[in-house]
């Protein structure tokens, strides 16, 4: 995974044996639990079936020992289940039920920024709504980590969203501080990279909208919203936009041979939904099947008259997407 190799029969050979004999997690070191989940989540590769299994193996370990894994290790494991898209409500109630009472975490003692930020990150990705209490606990760690101005493009996003996720969820509730549910909660750089995100479109994005304006559909190109975040074609006004899904918006499902929305898109979708927005997702692999503009305008007039108010209920994207190779 480190070496960046497309290996998908390897990782699912991998998952084929290890689903077929669940008992050979037991003998797995903690450690080696997590970097197995965090070499498929690095891979960009998704394994449903292995995924359980090792939610079930760490979720038995941390009752039988609540000392089981290492704080860093709980946070790995998070971080690959969300980034895997793994529905594993035992994992995260593990993780929640090993960082609590939240003392230690809260002071920053047990994870760095990152690992703050992507802990946090993957309990919104999970939609979280049991108790706020570990989201308060993260944010502010992270609040008051030196590091908080100084993170990276992509820890902000990840921030960014984990705070809207908590604004959405609980919106009165008196154990989230009001100071997450204000400007001031956002780390400095997120003002500095909002300029940044607003960047050159990609040849991909350039395509889509010119087909938009072909369509008479005008738009905002990189529109950002009110909770900082981004949209690739957007009509603020009506709350509708189009987002196109490169490469880097999926992974990839070994066992189906499917793509599936990464969960970065997946968690921005739902929560664009909660916001009012009706979202239009064109992935690359169905857009590089059209090589005209009229099979191009077509193909956008058909997504456009679907996510039309006037079609009745709009249904939430697909997290899976065929392959048509």
């Amino acid at each position: 995974a480190t070496a960046s190799v497309d290996a998908h029969r390897l990782f699912g050979a991998i998952a084929h044996k290890i689903t077929a004999a669940p008992s050979l997690l037991r003998d797995f070191s903690s450690q080696q639990l997590a970097t197995t989940a965090s070499a498929f989540a690095t891979a960009s590769v998704v394994a449903p079936a292995l995924f359980v299994a090792l939610a079930d193996e760490v979720s038995d370990r941390q009752r039988r020992n609540r000392r089981a894994f290492t704080a860093p290790q709980l946070a790995s494991l998070a971080s690959a289940f969300a980034t895997c898209g793994a529905d594993a409500p035992p994992l995260f109630e593990a993780v929640d039920a090993a960082l609590a009472p939240y003392s230690a975490l809260r002071r920053g003692f047990l994870l760095t920024t990152r690992e703050l930020v992507e802990t946090a990150w993957a309990f919104a990705c999970a939609d979280w709504r049991r108790d706020p209490s570990v989201f308060v606990a993260l944010a502010a760690a992270v609040q008051q980590s030196a590091a908080f101005d100084a993170m990276r493009p992509e820890d902000d996003e990840r921030f960014t969203l984990a705070l809207l996720h908590i604004r959405l969820t609980w919106p009165e509730d008196e154990r989230v501080p009001a100071t997450l549910r204000l400007a001031d909660a956002f780390p400095l750089s997120v003002a500095r990279h909002d300029a940044s995100s607003r960047g050159e479109p990609t040849g991909f994005q350039l395509d889509v909208a010119n087909a938009l304006n072909r369509l008479g559909w005008t738009h905002v190109l990189n529109h950002v919203t009110e909770e900082r975040i981004r949209l690739d074609m957007a009509r603020p006004s009506t709350k509708r936009a189009f987002e196109v899904d490169g490469p880097s918006h999926f992974v990839r499902d070994v066992a189906a041979q499917q793509y599936v929305l990464n969960a970065t898109t997946r968690l921005k979708s739902r929560l664009l939904r909660r916001l009012g927005w009706a979202v239009v997702r064109v992935p690359f692999f169905e857009w590089s099947r059209l090589r005209t503009d009229a099979a191009r305008d077509a193909y956008i007039r058909s997504k456009a008259s679907r996510s039309s108010p006037a079609s009745g209920r709009r249904r939430p994207p697909s997290s899976t997407m065929r392959d048509p190779t």
